[in-house]
């Protein structure tokens, strides 16, 4: 923030007092109240900074108890278990420390979560938090509410992990902020403690709050080191206990720290993908575009993944600009070759906007269309079972050839090579994919199998008579 000018700096407190004196001409010298020798002076101790204990990892805090306070190892781990397991946010209430040890922490220590400034919910009890941070900067964070088949609630949390954000992506309201800075560890998971007890969430062996999804305000990688510090936390057991499954990271795309997440098996990773060629990606979201989309995609496909474990790919359908059947090819296409799930989004736009909600028309049709192709590399492989399975059928007439009148035999040939036909016409001339053949020749497939079923009862009619 620039500096005031001297017109806005507001005058000294004394100033108004001195006005209202009456000038009674020259004033005889007074004693200063302090000794004028700057060094004479005592000196005024600056105010003591304290720490922040929602920002020490385990093994951090560890070892400041150890070389600060002379603390054993498991009076730390008593610490820890009292912030994140039973959240309290007052060293009295840690019952199993000794009181010389709340004593001393309480020196030099805090517990110190973010601050609640509104709370907003909607309709279907999805909850918005605007938290205050200790500099006075404000962050975001959402708990999104999901039922089991049995009815119990559970909840997700997107968290964020800066203060606004660089990328500056067109659809996105944070990225019109600018970035201001990063978050801490402390400020991250200061989130996950202001949602627990809001929820009343309070027993870790069956928690209410289950999943963790990095994809509030900030890109994740542009923090890395707090948010694998956070990641760290979240995963032990003495602590907040969440299953890697449970946690996804997004990102936009940067190429740093992209390898280095997947090496930990600390989160699931989500790409905000949003488009499906480089040129309507670099329109949309010019900075993330810096990487190329054919070289982010060549390291999804070599990132780490565990057996089960899947990229998911984040695409926000945006009303005539990327919900298109063409733009729903080419993302199937895109995707295909990485083991992944796409996950559709459709655009919540507000009040000045640049871009605007699809109709729910083009929004079936993009899903409807979507796995249509993606499906396309497999389909080559359907298309040529289909050819022996008809061939079997055929076959197997032959058992029964002599039973069989000609005409009977000639009608199924027939019925086989016009299919075959219609497939090579369709596929040669037409260049109609492998899929769209397995689909039509789905009745021919049909119509061999009735005709099979015919044969047989009228073998075992001739065979009873």
């Amino acid at each position: 923030m620039p500096s005031p000018s001297p017109s806005h700096i507001p005058a000294p407190a004394f100033s108004r007092q001195a006005a209202l004196v009456p000038d009674t001409g020259p004033q005889p010298p007074r004693r200063p109240a302090f000794p004028s020798n700057p060094r004479s002076s005592p000196a005024v101790a600056p105010p003591k900074t304290m720490i922040n204990l929602l920002d020490y990892t385990l093994p951090e805090l560890t070892d400041w108890m150890q070389n600060e306070l002379g603390e054993p190892k498991f009076r730390a781990v008593q610490v820890w278990q009292w912030i994140w397991q039973k959240m309290a946010r007052d060293f009295d209430a840690m019952t199993n420390v000794s009181k010389a040890c709340r004593e001393r922490l309480a020196q030099c220590a805090e517990i110190r979560w973010p601050e609640i400034v509104t709370v907003e919910q909607s309709s279907d009890d999805t909850t918005k938090f605007l938290l205050r941070l200790q500099d006075g900067a404000e962050v975001e964070t959402v708990l999104i509410p999901s039922d089991s088949r049995e009815g119990v609630r559970r909840w997700t949390q997107c968290l964020s992990s800066q203060v606004g954000c660089a990328m500056a992506c067109t659809f996105c309201s944070t990225g019109t902020m600018g970035f201001e800075r990063n978050m801490t560890m402390g400020e991250i998971l200061g989130q996950i403690l202001v949602a627990r007890e809001h929820l009343g969430d309070t027993r870790p062996d069956w928690p209410v709050l289950r999943n963790l999804v990095f994809m509030g305000m900030g890109e994740p990688l542009l923090n890395l080191k707090n948010v694998m510090r956070a990641l760290e936390s979240l995963n032990n057991d003495k602590g907040l206990n969440f299953s890697p499954r449970r946690i996804t990271v997004s990102t936009c795309g940067i190429e740093k720290g992209l390898r280095e997440l997947g090496e930990s098996g600390l989160a699931y990773l989500a790409v905000s993908l949003h488009a499906p060629t480089q040129e309507l990606r670099a329109r949309i979201m010019p900075k993330a575009a810096r990487w190329p989309l054919e070289d982010l995609l060549q390291a999804l496909k070599s990132y780490p993944l565990k057996t089960r474990e899947r990229i998911t790919f984040e695409y926000l359908l945006l009303g005539g600009v990327n919900d298109g059947l063409e733009q729903a090819r080419q993302l199937a296409r895109v995707v295909s070759d990485v083991k992944g799930k796409l996950n559709l989004i459709v655009y919540n736009p507000s009040e000045g906007d640049p871009y605007k909600a699809p109709s729910p028309e083009r929004v079936l049709a993009f899903v409807l269309m979507s796995p249509f192709d993606f499906l396309e590399k497999y389909s080559r492989l359907l298309f040529f079972y289909a050819i022996p399975a008809n061939a079997i059928v055929l076959l197997s007439l032959r058992s029964a050839w002599h039973d069989f009148r000609w005409n009977k035999m000639l009608i199924s040939a027939i019925v086989w090579g016009t299919l075959l036909s219609i497939y090579v016409t369709l596929r040669v001339v037409l260049q109609v994919s492998y899929l769209k053949l397995f689909l039509l020749g789905i009745p021919g497939q049909i119509a061999i199998f009735l005709w099979f079923r015919m044969f047989r009862s009228e073998k075992k009619e001739n065979s009873n008579g």
